[in-house]
Formats: C-alpha cells, structure tokens, sequence
C-alpha cells in the first residue's frame, strides 16, 4: 500500500511523473520476463514466482525510493522493519523445507508477525507502553 501512495504521487506530478511511472512498469515487466525465460526451464513454477517477485519489487521499490528521496519522507524505520520481518519469513522458509508446503503457510504468517512487533519493540522502545 506505501507503494501505491508512492505510484500516485508520481502519477500526479504531471505528463512527467506518469512517463515516469509508465517507465518503471515497463522495466519491471522486462525484468521479470527476462527472469522467468531464465528460471521457468530451471525452477518451473517457482521461477515464475521468483520472476513476478523481481519485477514487482523492481516497479515498487523504485518508486517508493523515488518519492522517499525526492519528498524527504521519513520512511526508514518502516523500511527497516518490514525488511527484518521479511527476511525472518524468507530464513524459515529456506532452512525449514516443511514451511514450503501451502498447509505451512500460517506458520510462515504467524513467524512474520512475531518478528514484526519484536523489531519493533527493539528499535523504537520509546513507543512501548
């Protein structure tokens, strides 16, 4: 969703922010087309996966560093956390093969929540109450 914020403030800035945006859709179509022709023959669904990953975090996280960069947002401790708690779910996945399976998927949900308020307890302790 901070993703489409970002998309919108660049859709709105003129005929240039939505070439912009126009811009970053097609370089995330072409990576993860690009990846899929390399992954799909190797990896088969889970390339394409893998693939549509790349390009949508390409479309997404470009924006959002655009519009952060540009409007001066103080979005790094949003950044921070979600990227934890996204590799936390991202580690389990990988070293517990079980969590792979759609039936492990909660566990996968609940590990990311946990990792979520713990970092962010850790990293902003004044907002504990």
């Amino acid at each position: 969703t901070v993703v489409t914020a970002a998309v919108n403030s660049i859709n709105v800035r003129g005929r240039g922010g939505v070439r912009f945006s126009a811009g970053l859709s097609w370089a995330g179509f072409v990576v993860g087309l690009g990846l899929m022709a390399v992954l799909l023959p190797v990896w088969g669904v889970a390339g394409v996966a893998i693939a549509y990953l790349a390009g949508v975090a390409t479309t997404g996280g470009t924006a959002l560093v655009h519009v952060w960069r540009r409007d001066g947002h103080a979005w790094l401790f949003a950044v921070a956390v979600s990227l934890i708690a996204g590799g936390a779910v991202a580690a389990a996945v990988v070293t517990l093969p079980a969590l792979s399976s759609w039936t492990w998927s909660l566990v996968a949900v609940a590990v990311l929540c946990v990792v979520w308020v713990a970092a962010w307890a850790l990293l902003r302790p004044r907002e504990r109450r």
